[in-house]
């Protein structure tokens, strides 16, 4: 890897089962895990032994390294985690994201199925109506300054009519100040 990469010196890929176990394919200097990622063995992170208690479906990583993850699930690594959380490398424990997703769109059990991560916010995707207690119909964003989650979809609306599948961040809308 170039040494000049922003990110030169660890890389990560992370996968997520239906069985909710994560495992990390790491890169790194050290020259023990150097050796396990040369020859394709995984690499499970200290934390994620205990995984979450449901299937996961979405997985985001943040800019510092945390990883974002959504699903059907209730806690993870024994701390409560309405269907959001997220994983911390560095201390190997999981953080909720206040009181999470909630309330089962459709007539089913609430689920997360899609999350996008920056280092401002979570945005998360799926069939739900309540985020952090309020009202989101399927979309949502959970913001890092305010520690708050709130419905994210076209102004005036509380979210989406239909289960969301897929996020992407595409640019800059410096016209949109929410």
């Amino acid at each position: 890897m170039d040494s000049n990469h922003p990110r030169s010196g660890t890389r990560r890929l992370v996968v997520g089962t239906l069985l909710s176990i994560l495992l990390a394919l790491v890169e790194t200097a050290n020259a023990a895990d150097a050796a396990k990622a040369a020859s394709g063995d995984w690499i499970r992170p200290a934390g994620l032994d205990s995984g979450c208690d449901g299937p996961i479906f979405a997985l985001s990583v943040l800019p510092d390294g945390r990883l974002a993850l959504g699903g059907r699930f209730g806690s993870c690594g024994g701390v409560p985690a309405a269907n959001v959380a997220i994983w911390d490398p560095q201390l190997g424990v999981y953080q909720p994201l206040g009181s999470g997703i909630a309330g089962g769109a459709f007539g089913t059990r609430a689920v997360v199925t899609a999350i996008h991560a920056d280092a401002d916010e979570v945005v998360v995707g799926g069939a739900f109506t309540s985020a952090g207690g309020s009202a989101a119909s399927n979309l949502a964003r959970y913001r890092f300054a305010s520690q708050a989650w709130a419905p994210r979809g076209p102004v005036g609306n509380d979210g989406v009519d239909a289960e969301v599948a897929a996020l992407a961040k595409l640019g800059v809308n410096s016209a949109r100040s929410d």
